[in-house]
Parts: C-alpha cells; sequence; structure tokens
C-alpha cells in the first residue's frame, strides 16, 4: 500500500510538473504580438480600417495628456483573428493593456468564416486543436464532446498541447512555413524609412502629391490577396465571434471600447436586413453588458466624401474618426479606476 501511494505520489508531480511546462508553453503566442500589451498604454488591435480611420498625431493631441496608445496592425484580418489573440494571446499576458480599442464590420463579421484561411497570422494564432473556433467558422453547435475538450484545453496544460507532443515537428514547419509565407505577402511593409511609415505609403504619397497618404485609401478589400479570401455562412450575433471576445475580455479584466466601423454601403443603401439586425442585437448586447462602443454607422457626419476606396477612408473621414475616437477613449479613460 506504501509503495503503490509513493508511486501514484511520483506520478502526480511528474504531471503537474509536465502541465505547467505546457502552460508555459503556450504562452509563446505572446510574442507574436507586434506589441506587447502594457498596462501604462492604450491597446489598439484591428486592421486598415483602424489604420486608414486613426491619424495617430492628431489622436494623441486630443487625448488627455500623458496618454500613450500602441497599435497592433493585422492587414487584411477580421473577428476570427481578434478571437484568437484575445484567447491564446492576451490571456497569458503578463501585463494587460490599460484600454483595449477593437473593432467590426457587421457586413463581414455576420460571416465569421470571411477570410478564416490558415495563412499567416490566423495560423501561428491557432492552436492545434481549436474546436470552438472550427465551430463558429463551420456555422454549426458545439458537441458536449466538444465542450470536454475545451474544458480539458482551458485547464490543463498537458492536454491542451497533446497533438504538439505527438506532432511537434509538423507544427513547428507549419508555422515557420506561414511565418515566411507572410513574411513574403508582406515584404514591402516590412521595408519602413521614416520611423513607423511604409515605403509603399511614401510612394503613394509622392505619386499623388500628397492628396492620398496611404496604400489602403487605393485598394478595397475585395482587391487586396483575392485567393486569400474564404466565404462562408451568415450568422446571428449570438453565434458570431463578437460575444466571445467581449466575454474574454471582461473574464481577463481588460477595459475595452468596441468600435463599430462604417461601412461605405450604408450611406446610400442602408444595411442590409440581416445585417441590420446583427448590428442592432450587438448594440442591445455591449449595452446590456455595459461595454463601452462607439458606433461610427450612426453618426451621420460620417458621408461618402470621407471615404477613398471601398470602405477605407481618405484624409477627410480621418480626421473625422480620429476625433469620434479620440472623444470615445477619453470618456472610457475617466471613468476607468
Amino acid at each position: 500500500m506504501g509503495r503503490l501511494l509513493l508511486t501514484l505520489t511520483v506520478a502526480l508531480a511528474l504531471f503537474l510538473v509536465l502541465d505547467a511546462a505546457m502552460r508555459r508553453e503556450q504562452s509563446s503566442m505572446l510574442p507574436l504580438l507586434p506589441h506587447a500589451p502594457s498596462a501604462d498604454e492604450v491597446m489598439i488591435m484591428g486592421n486598415s480600417m483602424f489604420k486608414t480611420g486613426i491619424d495617430f498625431q492628431q489622436l494623441a493631441q486630443q487625448l488627455p495628456d500623458g496618454t500613450r496608445v500602441r497599435f497592433n496592425y493585422f492587414n487584411g484580418y477580421y473577428t476570427n483573428l481578434w478571437y484568437l489573440i484575445t484567447k491564446n494571446a492576451l490571456s497569458v499576458a503578463a501585463e494587460k493593456p490599460r484600454l483595449l480599442v477593437w473593432g467590426f464590420r457587421p457586413t463581414y463579421a455576420i460571416e465569421p468564416a470571411f477570410m478564416v484561411d490558415r495563412v499567416g497570422y490566423v495560423d501561428q494564432f491557432l492552436k492545434p486543436s481549436e474546436p470552438e473556433y472550427d465551430n463558429i467558422v463551420q456555422a454549426r453547435e458545439t458537441s458536449w464532446q466538444e465542450r470536454a475538450s475545451l474544458f480539458l484545453t482551458d485547464f490543463s496544460g498537458s492536454y491542451a498541447a497533446r497533438n504538439d507532443l505527438q506532432s511537434g515537428l509538423t507544427a513547428y514547419t507549419r508555422r515557420l512555413g506561414a511565418s515566411l509565407l507572410y513574411s513574403a505577402d508582406q515584404n514591402i511593409d516590412a521595408l519602413k524609412i521614416r520611423g513607423t511609415v511604409p515605403t509603399s505609403d511614401l510612394i503613394v504619397q509622392a505619386s499623388t502629391q500628397g492628396r492620398v497618404q496611404m496604400t489602403e485609401e487605393l485598394v478595397a478589400d475585395v482587391d487586396v490577396g483575392q485567393r486569400r479570401f474564404v466565404r462562408g455562412e451568415r450568422v446571428s450575433f449570438e453565434r458570431s465571434f463578437l460575444p466571445l471576445i467581449s466575454d474574454m475580455l471582461q473574464q481577463q479584466e481588460i477595459p475595452q471600447l468596441v468600435v463599430i466601423h462604417k461601412p461605405v454601403s450604408t450611406i446610400n443603401e442602408g444595411l442590409q436586413s440581416d445585417v441590420l439586425q446583427f448590428t442592432e442585437a450587438a448594440v442591445a448586447y455591449f449595452e446590456r453588458q455595459q461595454i463601452p462602443y462607439l458606433d461610427l454607422i450612426a453618426i451621420d457626419d460620417i458621408g461618402r466624401d470621407d471615404y477613398g476606396s471601398g470602405d477605407h477612408y481618405n484624409a477627410e473621414g480621418r480626421a473625422k474618426v480620429t476625433r469620434e475616437l479620440a472623444g470615445a477613449i477619453s470618456r472610457v479613460l475617466q471613468e476607468l479606476p
């Protein structure tokens, strides 16, 4: 009996050590963020809607003195990536941002499978087993077996990393290959001069005599890397990534401000009925959960002349969005403890 107890004790100790090691391994996704979260900074997480929508010099001038802002820019990515970053990177961060600003376009968020190829950042932030993620992009319910897997994934590092233990080499080569592909796809923007200004933006500024400041003002989403876009079923707000992202941020005690971007199509055509219902459900959810949000769709001052190509803002739109965002961030910061 004594020998059996000793064996069980040793086995349990070994399991706990292995489990802790696997948990440490999971934290390796955090360095994939361009800027690590900091308790004294506002972190903005988003795509070209924020890049073309924010004049960061003007934003700094309009925010309370001493407010520092960092932009984690992921060009061409959508709510599926915000979900993975929140779940697999921010959750293990030693420091939480003072405020996290993130957003979505309802015309794309209603379709969670949009841009869900497994190349680049999506592939890098995916764990070997992501049943909830897969179910959302496939728009189907989670089975009890998959819920059990989710529970074990959350509470056992060794279970969460079981596929890594079995196929570590495959996972490593897949991630390395994805990194190389992403680097190749982003090679122009990787070469930056004048601080953080991409070379492609400087070329556009010079060729248009300053009338256009950013490459994205000339390019719509559907024009970029057409092969990378994946389409899927439209879903209700409750079955999208949005409530999961918000819930996880609340559980992680990260203050958040959600920006509802304004698609240019809403100006002349309005939102389609299912997209309108999706947006109204999102607003109702944020109000019910007391989550601060900025609804740019409701701002009539943002008109057709404020857009470049597609949904991307031009300089005039950027000034308006920056002003609205600065006001919203200031109000949230004022209410934080």
